[in-house]
């Protein structure tokens, strides 16, 4: 019976000596003691611990303990209540500290997983048999003291090390995902279990643990593993280490073997004839023998090296994975009852899986097969035989497909009217002229570019949330200039063509004619608000020669004349042999012709519109570039302006030219607005117009760094030529303002700078208070300077 006073609590022997010993309170000494002291007295007599922040001070740890261990709530844990607490579960409760845990002493079971803990003193609990502490942040544990441990789980932590040579009794021991280099497990002969990957491990010494049963210790950092003495092992995990030798042939019992992503080059299962389940994928393996495995359910070889794998011993295999090696030939007509086959990029020039009837996945992409037989497949879900050379492909028997890849073959006709629970087909880059899938309203994506179609109607697949319809051309041949639509295959229709490129759509006619392009585009309206892209290709295209004609475009366009046959002889030519339309485009920009043609820049502007963007120049667009000249660009600028334009890049396409860039090499051309300061100077300053090779001087040296704004408004105001004009002081401060300030001189500012002057103020000192002024660097600001 626990006591709140003090005498309550001490039995009525021990008051009576209390009362008789010299030294000993009294008991009217006792009721005058401080109530802390008396409590404290109390504990320490008794056994009886407070629930109070001094004894637990974690919130949460308090929580628990009030609710879960004190028995009558009073908020005082008894001798008897302590005792009795063999087990203590808190897991995902953000709980930092577990001080108090000293008290239990009988403490067994101790599970605090998921928490905040970064250290723990378990030292009194010695007790223990299972301890979890996994997915805390601790960076040490010490269980020296906890010998009795048989389970020891504390993964998911920042351990560095861990000593557990004490604990012999351990037969459950999982410390994954630390920071674990080393690991000692030799005095812990009684382990089946042993989780300890996701750590450092360069090494992992288990020659003591005979008994071990399973064991994980993938992604580290180990380059051999012998397992020989662990006979009785039934499950092995070492993925993900860089293994270059792995010794199971004394484990007998092995039931799942995972040695992937390392750096095998062999492996012997032959002695593992129980094995079911065999993951090796990744490594660097030329050769494996799974005769003797017949019990195999799961073999997951991909990723290797293996030029042939015999499986025709393994009938009870369920999952097949060979995909990623060498493999000419392989034989599943034993293996009944394959649900999973992938034996992606191989060598395979043929496939028998009409023995497989349970087969619910096949991934053969990537071989060489030149024709499929699924037929006897009906179980199938899912089908990807991409990447092959076949012509055709028969899924009326497989009607519980659900996705469907054939890309990539040469496959004419696709019918997949039978199968209705297709989400998703992927039937791109074949030969198919028509695709029909108004049977499968619970499509969901489909993918059909790359085929020569010509229309689509996907109005009944009202599931669909992705079409990818584009690529590919379909094969025509005009007559006389042109091409009646109705001559394409069944199911287009000419009222859902828009945006054709390339060709004239004649509706009258319908029909198409000036053909500017060998292959001729359009969008067309597939239903349900999808819009897919088609082409057709022009076989006899020769008839019309389209870079014939752009290059014509550009003497008349440009220079306002017919071609003369040489010229023009030599511009296609060098389209022919690789020249971009830009490279041809700048050598009528920026001939001799057309500058002796002195035109306006307005007019210039024009007719590169008309040239380069086939039309008439917006408003806005003419006074844009017609500035960029008057401020001393070049042509060349608004060549290489023009050049990267979307509607240059559509009328390149149209011609079936590539388009290229320009780019000017003049300074003057590199900033327009620096260009237009510069030129500015010239007129404002100088009083005329730039020339060329002042003007790339002045905008070069402040490209390269070596002027400033002000240094080039300086070389103006005091060069040679400003000083042969002879300007009084009045006409120089004038200048100063309409130069530096960009507006006319107010009267108090001009009489304030000619006082200045009169009273001995020096121009380049007038200069500089000009230019040291907030108005000239907001001036220079508008230019981007």
């Amino acid at each position: 019976m626990k006591g709140k006073k003090i005498l309550g609590a001490v039995p009525a022997v021990l008051a009576l000596c209390m009362a008789m010993a010299p030294g000993v309170w009294a008991e009217d000494e006792l009721a005058a003691a401080p109530e802390t002291e008396m409590t404290e007295y109390t504990e320490r007599e008794t056994g009886n611990v407070s629930i109070n922040s001094t004894n637990f001070p974690d919130a949460v740890f308090r929580a628990y303990i009030s609710e879960k261990l004190d028995w009558n709530q009073d908020n005082i844990l008894s001798e008897e209540e302590i005792n009795g607490a063999t087990g203590i579960s808190i897991y995902d409760s953000n709980l930092s500290s577990i001080k108090g845990i000293e008290h239990f002493t009988k403490l067994v079971h101790l599970s605090l997983d998921g928490n905040m803990l970064t250290s723990v003193d378990l030292s009194k609990n010695t007790a223990l048999e299972e301890l979890d502490l996994s997915s805390n942040q601790l960076t040490s544990l010490d269980v020296t003291n906890n010998t009795a441990l048989r389970w020891l789980t504390c993964n998911d932590n920042k351990l560095t090390s861990l000593n557990v040579s004490k604990n012999t009794d351990l037969t459950y021991f999982r410390c994954g995902n630390n920071q674990l280099t080393s690991l000692d497990v030799s005095k812990n002969t009684a382990l089946t279990t042993l989780y300890c990957g996701g750590n450092k491990l360069t090494s992992l010494d288990l020659s003591k643990n005979t008994v071990l049963t399973d064991l994980s210790c993938d992604y580290g950092n180990l380059t051999t593993l012998d397992l020989s003495y662990n006979t009785a092992l039934e499950n092995v995990s070492c993925f993900g280490n860089k293994l270059t030798s792995l010794n199971v042939r004394n484990c007998t019992y092995l039931i799942s073997l995972s040695c992937d992503q390392n750096q095998l080059t062999s492996l012997d299962v032959t002695n593992n004839t129980a094995l079911e389940w065999l993951y090796c994928y990744e490594n660097q393996l030329t050769s494996l023998n799974v005769s003797n495995n017949t019990a195999l359910i799961g073999l997951y070889c991909g990723g290797n090296k293996l030029t042939s794998l015999d499986v025709t011993n393994n009938p009870a295999l369920d999952g097949l994975e060979c995909n990623a090696n060498k493999l000419t030939s392989l034989n599943v007509s034993k293996n009944t009852a394959l649900t999973l086959l992938d034996c992606d990029g191989n060598q395979i020039t043929s496939l028998d899986v009409s023995k497989n009837t349970s087969l619910q996945r096949l991934y053969c992409n990537g071989n060489q097969l030149t024709s499929l037989n699924v037929s006897n497949n009906t179980a199938l879900t899912r089908l990807d035989c991409g990447g092959n050379k076949l012509t055709s492909i028969d899924v009326s028997k497989n009607t519980a497909l659900m996705s469907l890849g054939c890309q990539f073959n040469q496959i004419g006709k696709l019918d997949v009217s039978k199968n209705t629970g297709l989400t998703e087909l992927n039937c791109g880059n074949n030969n198919l002229t028509t695709l029909d899938v108004s049977k499968n309203t619970a499509l969901e994506e489909l993918t059909c570019s790359g085929n020569p179609l010509t229309s689509l109607d996907v109005s009944k697949n009202t599931s669909l949330t992705g079409l990818y319809c584009f690529g590919g051309a379909y094969e025509i041949s005009a007559v006389s200039g042109r091409y009646t639509l109705s001559s394409l295959p069944a199911g287009f229709d000419p009222a859902k063509a828009s945006n054709w490129k390339g060709a004239t759509y004649d509706s009258s006619l319908k029909s198409l004619k000036n053909f500017t392009n060998q292959y001729v585009y359009y969008d067309y309206n597939c239903g349900n608000g999808f819009t897919g892209t088609f082409t057709l290709y022009v076989k006899n295209y020769g008839e019309i020669d389209p870079v014939s004609d752009f290059v014509e475009r550009l003497y008349v366009n440009l220079l306002g004349r017919a071609s003369d046959p040489k010229g023009k002889a030599n511009h296609v030519n060098s389209i022919r042999s690789g020249k971009s339309a830009c490279d041809v485009a700048k050598n009528f920009v920026l001939s001799t012709e057309l500058a002796n043609k002195k035109l306006s820049n307005k007019e210039f502007v024009t007719r590169m519109y008309k040239t380069m963007l086939d039309r008439n120049p917006d408003a806005k667009g003419l006074a844009r570039w017609t500035a960029a000249l008057d401020n001393g660009c070049s042509y060349g600028y608004v060549l290489q302006g023009f050049g990267k334009s979307a509607e240059f890049t559509r009328l390149c396409e149209s011609y079936g030219v590539t388009r290229g860039s320009y780019t000017s090499p003049e300074y003057r051309d590199r900033n327009e607005k620096l260009t237009a300061y510069v030129s500015r100077l010239y007129t404002v300053a100088l009083g005329r117009k730039y020339d060329i090779k002042g003007l790339n001087n002045h905008t070069g040296r402040y490209i390269n760094g070596t002027k400033t704004a002000e240094e080039i408004a300086y070389s103006f105001v005091f060069s040679t030529e400003f000083k042969n004009k002879k300007l009084t002081d009045e006409q120089f401060v004038d200048c100063m303002y309409n130069s530096l300030f960009g507006r006319t001189a107010d009267a108090g500012g001009k009489n304030r700078w000619l006082t200045k002057m009169k009273n001995g103020m020096t121009r380049e000192q007038v200069f500089k208070g000009f230019t040291s002024s907030a108005e000239f660097k907001a001036m220079v600001a508008k230019f981007g300077l």
